[in-house]
């Protein structure tokens, strides 16, 4: 019982619906059964605990029915009907949250019944409503579209009788309505594409693109998509990223809250390749991306938050020294992450948090400390936090680690464990993969090098350097640039080569 559908319904209300509900349910409109009432009634008593032992299945049989089988099937059925009956208050408080939807059904019943006359007035009320601002969304053509066709289409119409202007204006709105549909699907696959390696076919794309210079100067987020699309297709192409960033920061509040996480979600990918780069101004431009998004409620809308999502917006804070804001979030949206790994993340999230705070009131042995010890806490989760854990975990060994003996083959076995990871694993997109594995490779060097301390020279550990520079696409490379730095002032090298 614990895991019925019913439960699974009710533990999606909240307290104050529980009135509303309980009114529902006692409506002789919607149920005439006193079983099902007396079963609700008995349910709310114990409400939010649903797996207290009075809701188990032999308890509620004993509290309302007889014993026996009988009485078990009749409660199935009983649990069956209230559930139907609580998603039928969700669907009538949907309804009431949705006035599009109620405009639609209301023109669907006058046609439905024959009324052409109040149909026809029906239809002309709500085309004549205010017309949106610049920005036209997606529902805004989708229900002008619906509308126009009912109007053009009822057997009542005369359509050869109406100017051609009412035919074009329904085309039109049909063809904004799929170019911004099939642009959006065109960026989504093209991204799929990308990170999963999945080769997913983008058809008409030339026809699409064609269509959207056509709309765009006329609708600003059909000029948003376009841009994002070119952005999707070239990454690498700085202008088109200055583009789209500023259309779509010029427009954010007129967008939908889909069209501002899509558009900030597409930035982001832009920008991820310019932080694995070692671009570290990117981490700001990220920063300011998802502080756009946090106070627009678009992190968590639905009260869950993924935890790649979740760990992203910690390690761009802390790139861009956000650090009191990035303690703020940790601790704002720790509970809406998946409860089955929810304590593993926070503890990533805090010790990334503090493996930063190193000279920012915390000393280098106490931050590395808190650090080491919170990913202690943490076992691997097989998801992409493992990147972000073990790759930290590496650094912190690093630096928490001094060149003794033992200690240094405490950091090369957790690298050879990370290295034995990435090969076997499949989860990730071979050049993240690939990435990664430069990193631990290059790690290892720079491990062995500063085990052996003055003796390593000068010439292996510029030459360490110079390797890093010219490695492509190699995961935190900014880092192993910096404590080859510091390796090098160490042994007081000169700058060249």
């Amino acid at each position: 019982m614990y895991n019925s559908r019913l439960f699974h319904v009710i533990r999606r209300l909240e307290t104050p619906e529980l009135r509303k509900v309980d009114d529902f349910v006692r409506s002789p409109y919607f149920n005439k059964d006193k079983r099902v009432v007396d079963l609700w009634v008995y349910i709310r008593r114990f409400y939010p605990d649903l797996t207290h032992p009075g809701l188990d299945r032999k308890a509620v049989c004993r509290a309302l029915f007889q014993q026996g089988e009988a009485a078990e099937n009749k409660l199935r059925a009983y649990m069956s009907r209230l559930a139907r009956l609580i998603e039928a208050y969700m669907e009538q408080e949907t309804l009431q949250s949705w006035p599009a939807l109620q405009d639609r059904l209301s023109v669907r019943t006058l046609r439905e019944r024959g009324d052409h006359f109040f149909f026809s007035q029906e239809v002309e009320r709500l085309g004549s409503r205010p017309e949106p601002g610049l920005v036209r969304t997606l529902d805004y053509f989708l229900e002008k579209w619906w509308l126009l066709h009912e109007a053009y289409f009822h057997s009542g119409s005369m359509k050869y009788d109406q100017d051609n202007q009412s035919l074009e204006e329904l085309i039109d709105t049909a063809d904004e309505a799929f170019v911004l549909l099939k642009l959006r699907y065109a960026c989504e696959t093209i991204q799929r594409r990308r990170r999963l390696g999945h080769h997913y076919p983008v058809r008409m794309l030339d026809e699409i693109s064609a269509a959207a210079a056509f709309f765009a100067p006329r609708n600003p987020l059909i000029a948003i998509y376009r841009q994002l699309l070119g952005l999707s297709l070239d990454p690498a192409d700085e202008a088109a990223y200055q583009v789209s960033h500023r259309l779509v920061t010029d427009h954010f509040q007129d967008l939908e809250d889909f069209d501002k996480a899509f558009s900030i979600k597409l930035l982001l990918s832009h920008i991820f390749k310019r932080i694995n780069e070692s671009n570290l101004q990117a981490g700001l431009e990220a920063w300011t991306l998802y502080a756009l998004a946090d106070k627009a409620g678009l992190i968590s809308p639905d009260g869950r938050v993924e935890s790649d999502v979740y760990l992203n917006v910690v390690v761009c804070a802390c790139l861009a020294g956000k650090f009191d804001w990035c303690h703020r979030f940790i601790g704002k949206y720790g509970d809406h992450l998946p409860e089955s790994e929810r304590e593993y993340i926070v503890n990533i999230a805090r010790a990334y948090w503090h493996y930063h705070q190193i000279g920012k009131g915390f000393s280098r042995e106490e931050a590395l400390e808190k650090a080491s010890s919170l990913l202690a806490d943490t076992h691997y989760l097989n998801t992409a936090a493992d990147l972000r854990f073990r790759s930290l975990q590496l650094r912190v060994f690093y630096e928490y680690y001094n060149e003794l003996f033992e200690e240094t083959r405490m950091v090369l076995s957790a690298a050879d464990s990370f290295e034995k990871y990435l090969r076997r694993t499949n989860q990730f997109p071979a050049v993240t993969r690939s990435a990664y594995l430069k990193f631990v490779q290059l790690l290892r060097k720079l491990v062995k090098l500063r085990a052996m301390g003055r003796s390593a020279g000068c010439k292996k550990v510029l030459q360490l350097r110079q390797t890093v520079h010219n490695t492509e696409l190699v995961a935190l490379k900014h880092w192993l640039l910096d404590k080859l730095e510091l390796f090098r002032t160490k042994l007081d090298c000169p700058e060249g080569n």
